[in-house]
């Protein structure tokens, strides 16, 4: 007679069994590239004519209403060896000091031509993050109602800012679920680089739509709206701040030794004490590139560093707490600039 222990033995090697005819595909994939796909990226690839079209709602962060968005620093390199593209948050973005804002700053406040123009090579880009509801996209309708990140830049941070400034139309706060207006995205291409010149906001405010329905100001639609961000939401809490790798601080060191002359690279040390990083690290990553240097020049102007956007403050305050009837009334009060 089989005993409790060898029956759970048995009972465990049938699931087992029968886990080896379910394995789905998911394991083979990381979670980054999950993550790369909670990004809303417009691709002109794929638009017609050249411009990409779509309508978008931009939406509260449910997992922490005082955020509607993240914004960062984030400087846009390209490693001189490989020709890879890559990306590091400003370790200001936490009041952490930053070796390459401070050879931004050591440049551009130079009295030298020479230096001034070091200082091309270190600037930085805000991006921002915010959640967005998918509601016309016909270049990817798969993605229709879907809710996705939307990382954009200052211009559109501009275009909610106006909304909230306006002194012409009545003041809309565009993260309002009740009243705040879609947005129609318009991409363009303009001198290599994508352009937001032609997107706006529709004139008329309106509620979100959630299973072809618009929401209504009841308890009842609150709670449908609570619970449908909460669980269609990506955390924006992603896309915050991260501190360089191993990997990307020597990539960064290696960018610096091929931009900047040899008679500036011997100051770095300096900096380089202030933001916590070895000597002996530095030492290493300009020692290990300097044969390589002569093979890789940084001759063509597109291994440089994207002009950064115009800087402006944070959004601070949405509402206290996701539980509160101020969020269910979707009644986004003041939000300061």
């Amino acid at each position: 007679m089989e005993t409790n222990k060898e029956k759970q033995n048995i009972n465990h090697q049938d699931d087992m069994f029968e886990e080896i005819f379910k394995m789905g595909t998911d394991m083979f994939f990381s979670k980054e590239s999950e993550k790369e796909s909670e990004l809303y990226v417009p691709n002109l690839q794929k638009s017609k004519d050249g411009i990409y079209k779509a309508i978008i709602r931009f939406l509260p962060n449910v997992f922490n209403p005082k955020e509607p968005f993240v914004k960062k620093y984030v400087y846009w390199l390209r490693d001189p060896i490989t020709g890879e593209s890559f990306s590091v948050d400003c370790p200001s973005n936490v009041n952490k000091p930053s070796i390459l804002q401070e050879l931004f700053f050591r440049y551009n406040s130079s009295k030298s031509y020479e230096e001034k123009e070091y200082a091309k090579y270190f600037k930085r880009s805000v991006s921002y993050y915010s959640l967005v509801q998918i509601i016309k996209d016909d270049n990817d309708p798969d993605i229709v109602n879907t809710i996705k990140v939307f990382r954009y830049g200052q211009k559109i941070y501009n275009m909610i800012k106006g909304e909230l400034e306006s002194e012409i139309e009545d003041v809309t706060n565009p993260f309002d679920p009740l009243m705040g207006k879609n947005f129609y995205l318009v991409v363009t291409k303009v001198a290599n680089n994508n352009n937001y010149d032609q997107s706006k906001f529709l004139s008329k405010p309106s509620p979100i739509v959630i299973d072809g329905k618009p929401i209504s100001n009841t308890k009842e639609d609150k709670i449908k709206l609570y619970n449908y961000l909460k669980e269609n939401s990506p955390s924006l809490d992603n896309y915050k701040f991260k501190e360089w790798t191993e990997d990307k601080t020597q990539k960064v060191y290696s960018y610096i030794k091929h931009v900047l002359p040899q008679k500036e690279i011997l100051k770095i040390n300096m900096l380089s004490n202030d933001q916590n990083i070895s000597n002996e690290n530095i030492n290493s990553s300009i020692n290990d590139s300097k044969s390589e240097s002569q093979k890789y020049q940084m001759q063509d102007e597109s291994v440089r560093q994207k002009p950064n956007d115009i800087h402006t403050s944070n959004i601070n305050n949405i509402n206290d707490n996701i539980d509160d009837d101020d969020f269910l009334n979707g009644i986004i009060d003041d939000i300061p600039f």
